[in-house]
C-alpha cells in the first residue's frame, strides 16, 4: 500500500509529467539536428546519398525512484 501511495504522490507533484516534457525536448532537438543534416546530405549527390542513416543517443534523465 505505501508503493502505490508513493507512486501516487509523486504523480501528483507533477515529476511524471515533466519527466516526459523533458524527454520529448530533448527526442525533438535531435530529430532536428538529423532531419537537418538528412536534407544537406541530399542536396549533394555522392557516393553516400544512398546509405542508410541511423542515430541515437546516449543521454541520461533525471528521474526520482520510488523506494
Amino acid at each position: 500500500m505505501f508503493f502505490c501511495a508513493k507512486i501516487l504522490y509523486i504523480e501528483m507533484m507533477g515529476h511524471q509529467y515533466a519527466n516526459t516534457q523533458q524527454r520529448v525536448q530533448v527526442t525533438g532537438n535531435i530529430l532536428d539536428k538529423e532531419f537537418k543534416y538528412l536534407r544537406e546530405e541530399w542536396r549533394t549527390a555522392s557516393k553516400d546519398s544512398n546509405k542508410v542513416k541511423v542515430f541515437g543517443t546516449n543521454e541520461e534523465y533525471k528521474t526520482e525512484k520510488v523506494i
